[in-house]
């Protein structure tokens, strides 16, 4: 038992120093970025840049790597994102967040309740979406130069940037299980956020409806002709 208390405050300790020390990272980098609340894409890209990478260096990998990330939308949205798979699959994406032994509620955020089942590389993951406030991803390729998302896709920004001493006394951000504690909107979705690179659809979440046999094959024959391998399932499936 002794041994036991002894692993359990060294974890904690632990995940207070992390968060210390990114708290100490960010009151180094440009103040134009630090406190703030910002709607242009060009400050939040540089204050993205900066946080993720103060980001990187706290988390617990194997942690986040466990994770289960769900991207939610309309049906046309998935639909849509299906279609442009190739040529979205290197911009980053946001997505809900579950544990890997967490049930799948039927709807993500706002009641939506399609959604794709994404796999890919967590830059950034927060308890509750307003503290990344990232935006709408094709509007980083429309505000900003194209070279900047040519080579390696869009990468999300940061829209809004607390004071530094938030992120060491509040479990703003996610290092590790510890800290995560993600907040629920009104339908009962989570409201916590992933900024997830580098993805890959594993599986397509559709209702669980009178109709959902027939969306489930239209689904499936949908992700075969434009020659994505993924099986298609219910939120209570996953």
């Amino acid at each position: 038992m002794k041994k036991l208390l002894e692993s359990w405050k060294k974890f904690l300790e632990e995940d207070e120093q992390a968060r210390a020390n990114f708290a100490k990272g960010l009151e180094k980098v440009s103040p134009d970025i630090r406190d703030q609340a910002s709607i242009d894409f060009g400050t939040m890209a540089k204050a993205g840049r900066a946080i993720k990478q103060l980001y990187a260096k706290e988390a617990d990998r194997a942690f986040l790597d466990s994770l289960k990330t769900i991207h939610w939308g309309r049906r046309m949205d998935i639909m849509n994102l299906i279609k442009d798979y190739q040529s979205l699959k290197r911009d980053e994406l946001s997505a809900s967040v579950y544990l890997p032994n967490e049930a799948v509620y039927k709807v993500g955020p706002w009641g939506l309740d399609f959604g794709i089942l994404i796999k890919g590389y967590i830059t950034l993951l927060a308890n509750n979406m307003d503290d990344i406030s990232s935006g709408a991803g094709a509007a980083y390729k429309r505000e900003l130069p194209p070279e900047r998302t040519a080579s390696s896709g869009a990468n999300k920004g940061v829209g809004r940037v607390r004071y530094p001493g938030d992120y060491e006394k509040f479990k703003i951000f996610v290092f590790d299980k510890e800290d995560y504690d993600p907040d629920k909107d009104w339908a009962g979705g989570p409201r916590n956020e992933a900024l997830v690179d580098n993805w890959k659809i594993e599986a397509v979440i559709v209702p669980d409806t009178p109709d959902g046999r027939a969306m489930k094959n239209n689904f499936s024959k949908y992700l075969e002709s434009v020659g994505i391998d993924a099986k298609v399932v219910t939120a209570g499936e996953l």
